[in-house]
C-alpha cells in the first residue's frame, strides 16, 4: 500500500489509510482501525445521499434523481462492507 499515490481531494483519505496500515502492518487490529476511520466520513455521504434522493433538499431532475439513487445505493453497500470488515476483524 505504501507505493500507492493519491492526489487531489482523495489524498487525506489515502494518508489516513496509509498511516493505519504502516503503523500496524502486522497487527490484526488494523482492519478494525481502518473500518472505524472510514465509518465517519461515509456516514456523512450516506446521510447526504438520503437527503438528496428523498427530495428533502428540493426537487431533482430525472438525471439528478438517478445519480442520487446510485449514490445512496453504493454508499449503503460501502457501509455493509465496512460492517463486514469489522465483523471479520472481531473473529479470533
Amino acid at each position: 500500500m505504501e507505493n500507492v499515490e493519491w492526489t487531489g481531494r482523495h489524498r487525506g483519505t489515502m494518508d489516513t489509510t496509509k498511516q493505519v496500515h504502516v503503523s500496524a502492518p502486522n497487527n490484526r487490529a488494523w482492519p478494525a482501525q481502518l473500518a472505524h476511520k472510514l465509518k465517519t466520513p461515509l456516514a456523512t455521504v450516506c446521510d447526504s445521499a438520503e437527503l438528496l434522493a428523498d427530495g428533502t433538499l428540493g426537487p431533482l431532475s430525472a438525471r439528478q434523481q438517478e445519480v442520487a439513487d446510485i449514490l445512496r445505493r453504493n454508499s449503503r453497500e460501502l457501509q455493509r462492507l465496512i460492517e463486514e470488515l469489522l465483523g471479520e476483524a472481531k473473529r479470533p
